[in-house]
């Protein structure tokens, strides 16, 4: 418990640091962006601010969810939502990537409808110089995140750790864009210059957009709480011999995952004259199915009963 305790203060720390840097980023591309006359620049600053309201609605729920955790009054958990608050996770998620989709797909469309009147002209010594610099803010923000998150062990870190990531090598995509603008001065498609920013805005769009379509699907099995195919087999394979062993006649297995939150129901079939001498030894069983599956108990909800009859298990 002290060591779930200590991993949701470092998500929290981490959290509050990502959001804080992302706002002053947020900040920076937009002045940036208007004083180089950037749309690409200006796009990135909307998409930092939106970032960090979504990172600060994380930051709610992972504390909502420490909180139902670790608060005790009397020996008893204190619970509004008895099976507590997992489920906000894989929400915030989708919603965080239903905005991203749709705020993308208006600014690919501005970005067409920019070229089609003809583009413009932006200063791109500036805008080269500030995005190398930005560039290497986010690779360290990302780098320092993983690193963290090895212990933490978070969703919601590891995406903001890649949402970093992503950002910083969408940056150099910009640099490299621009330094071709600048080359382009000086030649024969000097016409394409104008066009340069609106076509770095189109590229950025399209990769984001598949991203942000994959973690909404992801979000959406969980909330849907459709089964894992790899936790279903993990705890398939983890019962077999246990079962074998201990001369149960077959079980049944309900699994899912919402958020970092993996809920695992087994019902174990057994000989209508097992001998049960003590609880305790039925106890010894779920303490051994539960060290095979493994995982944190905060972040598991495991349940294991025993019946002679299969219709209380299906």
């Amino acid at each position: 418990m002290q060591d779930y305790k200590a991993r949701s203060k470092s998500e929290e720390k981490l959290l509050k640091l990502s959001i804080g840097v992302t706002i002053l980023m947020a900040s920076a591309n937009l002045i940036v962006g208007i004083i180089t006359d950037s749309s690409s620049i200006v796009f990135d600053g909307f998409y930092s601010y939106l970032d960090a309201g979504m990172t600060t609605l994380s930051l709610l729920v992972v504390r909502l969810i420490s909180r139902d955790t670790l608060e005790v009054d009397n020996g008893e958990r204190k619970r509004y939502f008895q099976f507590g608050f997992w489920h906000f996770e894989p929400m915030v998620l989708a919603f965080n990537s239903i905005v991203l989709i749709c705020v993308t797909f208006y600014e690919f469309i501005i970005s067409i409808l920019n070229i089609i009147s003809g583009g413009h002209n932006i200063d791109f010594e500036k805008a080269v110089f500030y995005s190398i610099v930005a560039s290497i803010i986010c690779f360290i923000m990302g780098l320092y995140e993983r690193r963290c998150n090895k212990h933490i062990k978070s969703d919601f870190i590891a995406l903001d750790a890649k949402a970093w990531i992503v950002a910083g090598f969408l940056l150099l995509a910009i640099v490299f864009a621009f330094i071709c603008g600048i080359l382009l001065k000086s030649s024969a498609y000097h016409w394409i210059v104008f066009y340069v920013d609106s076509i770095v805005l189109m590229g950025i769009c399209l990769f984001i957009i598949p991203s942000a379509i994959y973690t909404m699907k992801c979000a959406t099995f969980e909330i849907f709480q459709m089964t894992p195919p790899e936790l279903d087999l993990q705890v398939r394979e983890v019962l077999c011999p246990i079962v074998i062993r201990h001369g149960f006649l077959d079980f049944y297995t309900y699994v899912t995952k919402t958020g970092r939150a993996r809920v695992i129901e087994i019902y174990l079939i057994v000989p209508l004259h097992y001998p049960i001498k003590r609880i305790s030894s039925l106890d010894a069983i779920r303490y051994e199915i539960g060290e095979a599956i493994g995982g944190l108990g905060e972040e598991r909800w495991l349940t294991i009963s025993f019946t002679s009859q299969k219709r209380w298990a299906i």
